[in-house]
């Protein structure tokens, strides 16, 4: 999540507002790191976070 000054003017910072514990990633995954996640939007408000274990999380944001 961002936020900005007045009128989107000023300084913008990034901030978390959620964060989630997962399980450990195995060797093989962690050596190749393009596999590791992919983060899928559905629309402006719900994302699919695929693991490389095949395993899928849905979000809303």
């Amino acid at each position: 999540q961002t936020s900005s000054g007045m009128f989107g003017l000023g300084n913008s910072q990034t901030r978390c507002v959620k964060s989630y514990s997962t399980a450990p990633i195995n060797d093989v995954a962690r050596l190749n790191p393009m596999r590791l996640a992919r983060l899928i939007w559905i629309n402006n408000r719900h994302v699919t976070l695929m693991l490389a274990d095949g395993s899928e999380t849905r979000f809303n944001v």
